[in-house]
């Protein structure tokens, strides 16, 4: 390296406040050899092709190579030849070198020419870390002739020396990352904008301000969101760039800490930012706020440091300065490099930048050289593995085989676990499922140097096919793989399996199919060809029928298929078989006579069906004389007359069929009589007579009546059909028409006012009425307010309803009419054309008659800063109890913000003239605010108020001290410069101003 860049290097620690990466030791003695050389620090430092923008801190990251460069320079006119440089890397612990461990080390020999002040050549040693985490590089010199290493001037990289307590401190170490980014590129970091222009996300680029030569961030690009032409932040929204996934499980849990003194994870982030954003603007106020995310960005939660406070970056960078991520110490003042990402050690999780612009025009924040660096867990064990069983002939798919392997372990200073593991595998076999080892770990405690022996336990899959396979497994532990490889051969194999997908039993209707496909699977480790067939002894057909398919090692067909019956068919049971084979087979006859007859041969796979046809049900009524007439009909005496129908049975089985006459019962002097049921064969019919028997005198008129006939099962109507039949008796029809039965119901049995009422009736109509309908109107104090139309339905009482809202409290008659009427009437008891009765209306009225605060310091309008609870007096002034009343509550805070709180509480069974008393939970009002309280009435059920002037209370509440007046607020932006003390007493007097009442 240069002497510029190592300028460089040195120039910006001391921009960031930071010390040398090295210190001095002062235990030097000059009357030794080694005295005769030292180390020259301005040409000593370190570098990595894999990093950078954090030097004296970050010096390398895993598997990138690190460069630690130096040279020597004589102090007196002696030459010295092949001195020898020695670098050595410890890993940290947080103590002193000699105790880490050695991660690192390399000797140079190097000549030193004479003269006071003449340099060696430079030296270079190449270091390429495995492990993230600190370390400490010590450099040292040993001239030949000399009993130990010079002790003048060896250089430590030790990192940053920190003091958070007078005469305390402690060194940072030197670290490896495992991440960086140096705004280059976006390399994996996406941008989300959220009310902002998204081609002003966040992006790399060459701003104004990271283009120049820089020491503090690696220049010229950076990330940056806002405008490309002003280079100013958007002039709202909020720009998010988010992180790849980082991987924070392989960091140490319980590594030392040395600021601490005690073990826990050491995980941390770095970056450098750039520029300034306004607290407050003409869009809101503007921050850069840190989100992480634990579930690859499906939720984020705020990023929070070691005191469980968010992140955030406030305030400006100083001009031309590029500040970095600190946390603060745990105890003490001050501060480090890097944010603590300890508490998410064993995580996977995505990092988010959210910049949210205030709308002044200025910079926003340019961010670079982003780091992730942590301690990993760092295992050192040397071991060997080596298989004891050689290649295995012959396997067969199906079996399980055995290998046997030998660990043999090596003395080591730390105890470490050996995992071992299928990584790789021939064919289908599965690395994780076919694979056993025993045992799968091996605890090892650096002493105990006898061997180990492992099993291996293979599980051939049953499809294997035939052929070379391997394994190999491998033993991972202390940073090291050792892999071990097992051959074996597979014998062929046959396997043909055959099953039904869907049902082969069950039901079946006559015309209709059900689905059953067949699946051919080849188990085997060779190609098969599969032949199947389909034969019935019935009259089952499958639509599969007889074919072969072809099956590679391991194929899975599915043949799709029906299940049918022929139109025509009887219900009953239908048999048939579906056969698969590896060989061909018979035709259909032969094949079904050896399966029905036992001699089915042993490579065929028989598969039975066993199907039931349904019963299919179809009845019709065909009448053969559907009028009758008595034109003079005589004053007394009785008379019988016939009906006959055809009754026709088209179903697939037998029937019992219910036969059902409706339309004329219920009229004086007129019997029917007719068979219940009949009993009819599949496909068949039969003649039904009905007999209808008159007593004189009989009603003039004209009468229809329908006879019914259904085909029933567990009281589900299956098939039904009707037929229409008429009386006319006498000359001219008078007879017949509708009527009510002369009593009213209200339901619920208590009216309110505004809540809908059900008025249920009944009906009957017989005879011949006029159209398809008639129409029943309800009256309100003799007032018609509604109508409905009601189809006929002859010789039954019906149950009618027709619904109204009352909304006047009190007495009123309601009056239900037929209209208009379609006879003369029939003049017998029970039968009406209208009908009345008498309704009381209630009433339900909630009103709201207080609200008060549970404070003793309430005095109606102010109350004391803390946590109180509202209660509202509320009262029933009806005359009809109230099921269910809604109450809410609405608390503003009438600052600034305006933010409101509203609670629901329901009341129950609240009964007419009763008061009752409610508590919301409990609200907290902070001081010197003022709140408007408003509790209004939300009913659930629909009734009408009579007076909703008391649903809705409203107050406004102040808490604290009575003002003198109404307070008026006022706001500004101060720039204010303090140091120190002065910096509290300036806060406190700015807070002062902007709550001050003018």
């Amino acid at each position: 390296m240069s002497g510029r860049s190592i300028a460089l290097i040195l120039m910006t620690l001391i921009i960031l406040n930071l010390p040398a990466p090295f210190v001095t030791s002062e235990d030097a003695n000059p009357d030794r050899y080694s005295d005769l050389v030292k180390f020259d620090l301005y040409s000593t430092g370190a570098s990595s092709d894999g990093v950078s923008g954090f030097n004296g801190l970050v010096v390398g990251r895993v598997n990138h190579t690190t460069s630690i460069f130096t040279r020597l320079e004589n102090t007196n006119n002696v030459p010295l030849k092949d001195v020898e440089v020695t670098c050595t890397i410890y890993w940290y612990d947080g103590f002193y070198p000699d105790r880490g461990q050695v991660m690192f080390k390399d000797i140079k020999l190097v000549d030193v020419p004479p003269g006071d002040g003449e340099f060696s050549e430079m030296l270079e040693f190449f270091w390429v870390p495995q492990f993230a985490g600190a370390y400490i590089i010590n450099l040292s010199a040993h001239v030949p002739g000399d009993a130990r290493p010079m002790s003048t001037d060896p250089p430590f990289f030790q990192g940053i020396r920190y003091e958070p307590l007078p005469g305390k401190y402690f060194y940072s170490g030197v670290w490896v990352a495992t991440e960086y980014w140096d705004g280059s590129e976006m390399d994996g970091w996406t941008s989300v904008s959220l009310g902002a222009p998204p081609e002003e996300g966040w992006r790399s680029v060459v701003h104004p301000l990271s283009a120049a030569p820089s020491l503090q961030h690696s220049y010229p690009e950076c990330f940056y969101a806002g405008n490309g032409t002003t280079w100013n932040a958007s002039a709202s929204g909020t720009h998010s760039l988010i992180s790849p996934l980082l991987d924070l499980k392989r960091f140490d849990p319980e590594p030392y800490d040395v600021e601490r003194s005690i073990r826990r994870p050491q995980i941390f982030l770095l970056f450098r930012y750039r520029g300034n954003l306004s607290s407050s603007g003409p869009a809101g106020d503007g921050s850069m706020d840190l989100r992480i995310s634990m579930d690859n960005g499906t939720t984020w939660e705020p990023l929070l440091d070691a005191r469980d406070e968010p992140v955030s970056i406030t305030g400006n960078t100083t001009t031309g300065t590029w500040d970095y991520a600190k946390r603060a110490f745990y105890v003490g003042t001050g501060h480090m490099v890097g944010l603590d990402l300890g508490r998410y050690q064993g995580q996977d999780v995505r990092i988010r930048f959210d910049e949210t612009s205030s709308g002044v025009n200025e910079t926003g924040y340019l961010l670079d050289d982003i780091t992730l660096m942590g301690m990993d867990l760092v295992e050192s064990v040397p071991f060997s593995v080596e298989a004891r069983t050689g290649d295995v002939a012959q396997v067969e798919p199906g079996t399980d085989v055995e290998f046997l392997m030998d660990l043999h372990p090596k003395r080591t200073l730390e105890e470490v676990d050996v995992r071992f593991q299928c990584i790789n595998a021939s064919g289908s076999i599965s690395v994780d499922e076919d694979v056993e080892i025993d045992p799968e770990i091996l605890h090892l405690d650096g002493s105990d140097l006898s061997v180990r022996n492992i099993t291996v336990t293979l599980s051939i899959p049953d499809n294997e096919i035939s052929g070379d396979g391997m394994i190999l497994i491998r033993a991972i532990g202390g940073g090291i793989a050792r892999d071990v490889t097992f051959n074996f051969f597979v014998v062929p194999r046959h396997l043909v399996e055959s099953r039904l997908i869907g049902s082969s039993e069950g039901e079946i209707g006559e015309g209709k199919r059900s689905e059953l496909d067949l699946e051919l699977r080849n188990g085997g480790n060779v190609a098969e060809q599969v032949h199947h067939a389909f034969v019935s002894e019935t009259d089952l057909e499958w639509t599969g029928g007889r074919g072969k398919v072809h099956l590679g090692p391991g194929e899975t067909v599915v043949l799709d298929g029906w299940i049918k019956v022929p139109n025509g068919s009887l219900s009953g049971a239908k048999i048939g078989y579906i056969v698969t084979s590896r060989v061909s087979l018979p035709d259909d006859g032969d094949l079904l006579a050896a399966i029905v007859s036992g001699g089915v041969d042993q490579s065929w796979t028989v598969m039975k069906l066993n199907f039931t046809v349904r019963t299919f049900r179809s009845v019709e009524l065909i009448t053969i004389n559907a009028l009758r007439t008595i034109e003079d009909p005589p004053p007394n005496g009785t008379m019988s007359m016939s009906y006959h129908l055809y009754l026709f049975n088209h179903g697939n089985g037998e029937d019992n069929i219910s036969i059902q006459v409706s339309g004329i019962q219920g009229i004086g002097g007129m019997e029917l009589s007719f068979p219940p049921y009949m009993v009819l064969g599949p496909v068949s019919s039969e003649l039904l007579e009905v007999v209808l028997t008159l007593s004189f005198p009989v009603p003039l008129g004209r009468f229809n009546f329908g006879v019914t006939a259904r085909s029933m099962q567990d009281g589900k109507v299956l098939s039904e059909d009707s037929a229409q039949l008429e009386l006319i008796v006498g000359s001219e029809p008078i007879s017949g028409g509708t009527f009510l039965n002369g009593t009213i119901h209200f339901q619920p049995e208590e009216v309110i006012s505004g809540m809908e009422t059900v008025i249920v009736f009944s009906t009957l109509t017989f005879g011949f009425p006029s159209g398809d309908s008639f129409e029943v109107g309800l009256l309100v104090d003799d007032v018609e307010v509604k109508a409905k139309e009601i189809p006929y339905i002859l010789g039954e009482w019906l149950e009618q309803q027709i619904s109204w809202t009352f909304t006047t409290p009190g007495d009123h008659n309601v009056t239900l009419i037929i209209y208009p009427s379609d006879g003369t009437g029939f003049p017998e008891k029970g039968l009406f054309r209208s009908v009345r009765s008498n309704v009381t209306v209630r009433t339900i009225n909630i009103g709201i008659i207080s609200m008060d605060i549970l404070s003793d310091e309430w005095n109606g309008t102010y109350v004391e800063p803390g946590t109180h609870q509202i209660e509202v007096l509320v009262r029933n002034s009806g005359d009809a109890s109230a099921s269910v009343v809604g109450f809410s509550l609405e608390i503003v805070d009438l600052g600034p913000s305006l933010n409101a709180t509203t609670y629901l509480l329901n009341l129950t069974d609240l009964g007419p003239g009763e008061n009752h008393t409610i508590l919301f939970k409990p609200f907290r009002f902070r001081a010197s605010h003022r709140y408007r309280l408003t509790v209004s009435v939300n009913t659930k059920e629909k009734w009408l108020e009579v007076d909703q002037s008391d649903d809705v209370v409203s107050k406004i509440v102040l808490v604290g001290e009575e003002p003198p007046g109404e307070p008026v607020w006022r706001s500004g932006v101060f720039l204010i410069v303090v140091t120190g003390a002065v910096m509290l007493l300036s806060s406190a007097l700015f807070i002062y101003l902007l709550r001050k009442k003018l």
